[in-house]
């Protein structure tokens, strides 16, 4: 499964001041604790065999996530090296998807729910400070729940499956605070 995910967070850093001083880099150093929210689309390719046929389809569960990330950055003049974790629940499914004579009619289909009720990331990250911002690039293990029910029909004999497990891979990506 590939995924997109947009999200705007907020984070506290534990131990500031709360204070800005102008000066020539922000002080990033220390352990944070945020939320965020946002939306998420994966794409799933995927394919069903059936008597002799193998149809190619891809499945794109789309919903909104939300959820929490901590970490800790060290900071030496303006170059800023991190860690960070995080956990997301998430809405995203595809329970559109039909396969394979949709329309039942003495034939062969298979009706798709597919869901990602969770993922998380445990990644490193690497930024510039300039100023108030620091702009980073991250990358790690993501890993997550993928839910899948099949229900279908063959030879007016309904059958229905499902699938779930967890599975990991990995994450890049940037961002600026």
């Amino acid at each position: 499964i590939r995924q997109n995910i947009y999200r705007v967070g907020l984070n506290y850093r534990i131990g500031g001041n709360g204070t800005y001083a102008p000066g020539p880099a922000a002080n990033w150093t220390g352990f944070y604790l945020g939320g965020n929210f946002g939306s998420a689309s994966a794409r799933n390719e995927t394919s069903l065999a059936v008597l002799g046929t193998n149809e190619q389809f891809t499945l794109t569960p789309t919903g909104k996530i939300g959820g929490m990330q901590a970490g800790y950055n060290w900071q030496a003049a303006n170059f800023v090296f991190g860690v960070e974790a995080d956990i997301q629940g998430s809405t995203q499914k595809d329970n559109r998807t039909c396969v394979t004579n949709c329309q039942g009619a003495n034939g062969t289909f298979a009706n798709y729910d597919a869901r990602l009720p969770w993922f998380g990331t445990v990644r490193g990250r690497i930024g510039y400070a300039a100023g108030p911002a620091l702009l980073y690039a991250t990358g790690g293990y993501a890993y997550g729940s993928v839910k899948t029910d099949i229900s279908s029909a063959f030879l007016n004999g309904p059958v229905s499956s499902r699938f779930s497990e967890t599975k990991g891979g990995w994450t890049v990506g940037a961002g600026i605070e």
